[in-house]
């Protein structure tokens, strides 16, 4: 898929996700109509769990395997940047409470790498106003989940009544 640069979800990277392609179960296989796989038969993203259903101890997981992928596919240089993302997660002390976040800008730069490989730098200015905008991204979707919430407790509560 990466050769053939088509997005590959870090949800298949997990161990379960890994024994299914590996014991190949079910019908894991699409044919291609666009891009430079046309023709192709790759894997079917959309068998396997949305990105969503991640925890952060299945993330990791899967990250370190997606690290292995990118060993293979790019040069050393290019790699260590992927490292340097990695740690940089690691060492982040509020991953937990940012970690809708982090799995956010992680999947644009994979989306973005995958179209055109590049070189991560963690501290550049880019990847700082990307990790910024994917902060205020998931706390806009966190506000806006509460006051959806809100919205439906307040009109379960004090919506119209029939007498």
């Amino acid at each position: 898929m990466a050769h053939y640069r088509v997005f590959i979800p870090l949800s298949m990277f997990t161990s379960s996700s890994l024994k299914v392609i590996r014991d190949n179960v079910g019908d894991l296989y699409t044919k291609k109509k666009t891009g430079l796989s046309v023709g192709k038969y790759i894997l079917n993203s959309d068998l396997f769990p949305d990105k969503d259903s991640l925890t952060e101890q299945t993330f990791f997981q899967a990250y370190r395997n997606w690290l292995t992928v990118i060993d293979i596919i790019v040069t050393p240089d290019v790699a260590v940047g992927w490292y340097k993302h990695h740690s940089r997660m690691l060492r982040d002390d509020k991953f937990t409470a940012f970690f809708d976040a982090w799995c956010n800008m992680d999947k644009q730069l994979c989306m973005q790498f995958i179209i055109r490989p590049f070189q991560i730098e963690p501290y550049s200015a880019t990847y700082i106003q990307l990790l910024e905008r994917s902060h205020m991204d998931s706390f806009f979707a966190h506000a806006e989940k509460a006051q959806r919430t809100f919205k439906l407790q307040h009109a379960s509560c004090y919506g119209p009544r029939s007498l």
